[in-house]
């Protein structure tokens, strides 16, 4: 009996090159490592290859694995993703410490080139304001090189919280 996985992602507009390359990294990984890529590891990969502003349409894949047991695995992890992005700390704000930086380098986390960026006090990488700002709530490391950040904990005053609220609904 055969397996499938399918998966979604945000390709160039008419690129066949594009959706082959995509193919060839699920299907390298696989061999390498023996499991699928998660949805957000295949997309990461994406990001790094093409620019966001070329990317227009979605293209479905479909792929064969070997057993149950390996189109399991990649649900599960698929799953937990997806339940990890959906689990943002709400309450908590963070006030990183760094220097706002003017340099042309592009943001590890987007991989945008434009925008306000800090430099971090601790490891010196660079980052857009908002980006180390809403990663700093997941992790205390580094997304670069895993140092510690320098952050404080920013309190929402009530009358912030209710305002808040009353957007969302």
């Amino acid at each position: 009996m055969p397996y499938f996985i399918f998966r979604y992602h945000i390709l160039p507009m008419d690129n066949k090159q594009a959706e082959l390359q995509v193919k060839e990294m699920y299907e390298q990984t696989m061999k390498e490592k023996g499991v699928v890529p998660t949805n957000w590891e295949v997309n990461r990969m994406i990001r790094k290859k093409w620019k966001r502003s070329d990317m227009f349409h979605d293209v479905a894949f479909t792929f064969q694995v070997k057993n149950a047991k390996m189109q399991f695995d990649a649900i599960a992890a698929d799953s937990m993703d997806d339940k990890w992005m959906k689990t943002k700390p709400v309450e908590t704000e963070y006030i990183v410490y760094g220097r706002i930086c003017f340099s042309p380098a592009i943001c590890s986390i987007c991989l945008e080139q434009f925008g306000v960026k800090i430099r971090l006090h601790n490891c010196k990488c660079i980052f857009h304001k908002k980006c180390i700002t809403q990663a700093v709530k997941y992790n205390d490391g580094c997304p670069t090189c895993d140092c510690t950040i320098y952050k404080k904990k920013f309190q929402i005053n009530d009358a912030k919280k209710q305002e808040t609220k009353k957007k969302k609904e």
